[in-house]
Formats: structure tokens, C-alpha cells, sequence
């Protein structure tokens, strides 16, 4: 299993999920600045790793970039993330998702065994 420190740069993975995270859910330093009441160059500056990225900038984010970064930190842990389905075609593709964690799961205890 992963630990964050195992990356050659911490900073940057956490920083580079972020990212990920703002663009998916269609975020871009101008919208996360008037969102978090700060100035766009702030922003931009966290963003790139030029300034601290504290905890009351991460908990300020919207609520649909919090949600999908924390996916991205639990996938990277090699986690699977669920989300309430919506359809029955999600919920299949949930329950795929979830017995392949299963599989990875119990090969790698095997290996290890």
C-alpha cells in the first residue's frame, strides 16, 4: 500500500489531486477565488505550490471539488470510492468497482502470505 511520504514529492501529489479535482468539477483559480472570498493571485499561488495550502483553504472548497479530492486521495491509498447511484447502470458499475478492490485485496494478502 501507498503512504503519501513514499512520493518522491508529497506537496506536489497533494497538490497535483487538487488540481485534478478543480477541473473535473469544473473549477478554475478565478471561480475557487470568488468562492473562497480571496484575491485570484492567492489562489493561483496555492495552486501552483507557491503559498500554504492550510486547512481552511482545503475546507473552504465547494463542496463537489472537497468530495472529489477526497476520492482522489482514497484512490490513491488504493481504496475504491462509492458513490450513491443514481441508476441501475451506476450501481453496476459500483458493485464492479467494489468486487475488483475485493480481488486486488486478496491477491496482494495472498502474495504477502
Amino acid at each position: 500500500m501507498k503512504r503519501l511520504h513514499d512520493d518522491h514529492d508529497s506537496k506536489a501529489c497533494v497538490l497535483r489531486h487538487l488540481n485534478m479535482a478543480l477541473t473535473t468539477e469544473g473549477y478554475g483559480a478565478t471561480s475557487l477565488a470568488a468562492h473562497l472570498g480571496v484575491a485570484e493571485s492567492y489562489t493561483w499561488r496555492v495552486l501552483n505550490g507557491e503559498s500554504w495550502l492550510g486547512v481552511r483553504f482545503v475546507m473552504g472548497l465547494p463542496q463537489p471539488v472537497l468530495k472529489r479530492l477526497f476520492q482522489y486521495a482514497v484512490e490513491y491509498f488504493g481504496g475504491v470510492v462509492i458513490w450513491p447511484a443514481t441508476d441501475t447502470e451506476s450501481a453496476l458499475r459500483q458493485k464492479v468497482a467494489s468486487l475488483e478492490f475485493e480481488l486486488r485485496q486478496t491477491a496482494s494478502v495472498r502474495k504477502a502470505g
